[in-house]
């Protein structure tokens, strides 16, 4: 929580809001189509010269809808590494730890889950909040 004072007299709100996965899906998906919709609207936010935190809105806001498909470019890298670079009995059997390993730990904890689970649905927001960003569609509420 945080402490508030107020003319000498302490204050603590506390916010124990938990979202659930959809919930946190759909929060997602409209605060990044936001940030394409800002930009759409208001251009001069992408000008250094015009946005006084141009390089923290770049870097933090706008960078942040690439992840995904960052991702999925350093997954497919290093999958290529391990095949075209590491012998090829090492590779595979490498992989196939990494895999069974991966596997074993999700079975185990469902806390991991849930957080693997929350980890995927963002990247399917940014990913959706790029495509609604491309074809101009505001309409995140109804999504």
């Amino acid at each position: 929580g945080h402490d508030v004072t107020l003319v000498g007299t302490p204050a603590i709100a506390r916010d124990h809001r938990h979202f659930s996965p959809r919930q946190e899906y759909h929060r997602k998906l409209r605060t990044l189509t936001g940030v394409l919709q800002l930009c759409a609207w208001l251009p001069q936010v992408l000008a250094p010269h015009r946005n006084p935190i141009w390089l923290q809105f770049v870097f933090h806001k706008v960078l942040r809808l690439l992840t995904p498909y960052l991702d999925v470019l350093l997954a497919c890298s290093l999958l290529w590494l391990i095949v075209t670079r590491v012998p090829w009995p090492v590779g595979y059997v490498v992989l196939a730890a990494v895999v069974l390993g991966t596997g074993v730990a999700l079975l185990r904890s469902r806390q991991l889950r849930e957080v693997l689970a929350g980890a995927i649905l963002l990247q399917i927001a940014a990913a959706k909040a790029l495509v609604n960003g491309l074809r101009r569609d505001w309409d995140v509420w109804r999504q």
